[in-house]
């Protein structure tokens, strides 16, 4: 504080990348965080830090500080004002806000994978309309350089190491370990077969799907006009 105010703050900083944040023991205040500052202490965050890596550094300075602060504050302690000019908001964020858009550059996808890592629902991508969840992720070194690229294609499938390897919007990020439709999790390769696919819903995919139902509705109107034909007439 006064940075990141509000919601899902340990999430954002991932998420945008920061390259620290920090654990605050504020008094509370009308405010939306805005009380005085009774401790604070900056924490790194690590470049494959999740958001479970990082919460276990900060609430280990909690646990370290909190009672003596709080002591501190009873005994007439005030704290120190926040500069209100520097205050800056995170939004709420919602599941849905984890899909993975594979336009974007390797690092930001990577940061929203660790972002949303367990116990947060994970990002999460899709294969045709099948939403698959990344619980594990990492960049790909010294990646082979596509001159030809479309974003969430599929470029590289190990079966022995499980891996999965998709293109971004500048480099390429390797899927360690995936879980679709709330399976249990595996190894990427086990549910993503081919360097054929392309992960992210496309048009193509829903125009697909729309005429699978627009087909099967049809077949249920047919059926259910021989069935009317076919019953006998009873009146009079």
């Amino acid at each position: 504080l006064p940075e990141y105010r509000g919601r899902a703050n340990v999430n954002w900083a991932i998420i945008n990348g920061e390259p620290e944040t920090a654990i605050t023991i504020h008094v509370i205040s009308p405010g939306l965080d805005s009380g005085n500052i009774l401790y604070q202490q900056r924490a790194p965050i690590g470049t494959d830090d999740t958001v479970e890596d990082l919460y276990a550094k900060l609430n280990q300075v909690q646990r370290e500080v909190l009672a003596e602060t709080v002591v501190r504050f009873i005994s007439g302690y005030e704290g120190e004002p926040q500069d209100e000019t520097a205050a800056t908001y995170g939004c709420t964020r919602v599941p849905d806000d984890g899909e993975i858009n594979w336009a974007s550059s390797t690092s930001q996808i990577y940061a929203l994978v660790r972002a949303l890592a367990p116990p947060y629902p994970c990002a999460h991508t899709y294969l045709e309309t099948r939403r698959i969840t990344i619980l594990r992720a990492s960049p790909l070194a010294n990646a082979p350089r596509y001159v030809g690229r479309i974003p969430g294609r599929v470029v590289g499938r190990s079966r022995r190491s499980g891996h999965v390897d998709v293109l971004t919007g500048d480099g390429i990020l390797r899927i360690h370990e995936v879980a679709a439709d709330g399976s249990i999790a595996g190894p990427a390769s086990a549910f993503i077969g081919s360097t054929r696919q392309t992960l992210g819903l496309r048009t193509a995919d829903l125009v697909a799907r729309i005429e699978l139902l627009e087909s099967r509705l049809n077949r249920l109107e047919s059926t259910a006009e021989n069935s009317e034909r076919a019953r006998p007439n009873t009146d009079g």
